[in-house]
């Protein structure tokens, strides 16, 4: 992420609730990188009822879009709103939750988690399968699925987590030995 990552919106997405790309002004694409992104009115007042959290893709000055991320409802964009790249809620829980010491290597396809180990997992369309180690009691492993497509699934104790949208995140911890739990 760059900081002060934002522009007006020259070109807006057609349809304007659904569409799937916009053009930034010309030379502000360079601004931004793949990831969360908010649209809000020109107002400049950002609120939860007038404001969409997306996923980008940047191309040059036009972005790809997956619309209504982290909870957020699709929008009627239109040309002179403002899209920036700053920090949302679930880059923030991502970010902070109960995370352990290290943060793995992204995962993106099955693996074996080890203990005290944050693990993004990027299943691009397809599913990344984690299995836990037996473990000891006090053990934490942290998931978080960064992936803007795809399911991170996650095995425990004969039960399975799924991370089926981005960002969404698990937390387990063990209580003794093979037994995990979800925290």
């Amino acid at each position: 992420m760059l900081n002060f990552a934002t522009s007006l919106i020259e070109t807006a997405p057609s349809p304007a609730t659904s569409g799937t790309s916009l053009t930034v002004r010309s030379g502000q694409g360079a601004r931004f990188v793949a990831g969360q992104a908010t649209i809000y009115p020109a107002s400049g007042v950002i609120d939860p009822t007038t404001s969409e959290v997306v996923t980008i893709t940047p191309s040059g000055d036009t972005l790809a879009l997956m619309r209504a991320r982290e909870g957020t409802a699709a929008r009627w964009i239109q040309a002179g709103d403002v899209i920036i790249q700053g920090l949302t809620a679930g880059m923030w829980i991502a970010l902070t939750a109960a995370t352990p010491a290290a943060i793995a290597a992204t995962q993106t396809q099955g693996f074996t988690a080890e203990a005290g180990y944050t693990y993004p997992c990027d299943a691009a369309g397809g599913t990344v399968p984690a299995t836990l180690p037996a473990g000891s009691a006090g053990d934490v492993i942290r998931f978080v699925n960064i992936g803007a497509t795809g399911t991170a699934t996650v095995t425990h104790g004969g039960n399975t987590a799924s991370l089926t949208r981005q960002w969404d995140r698990l937390t387990v911890q063990c209580l003794s030995a093979g037994v995990w739990i979800e925290i």
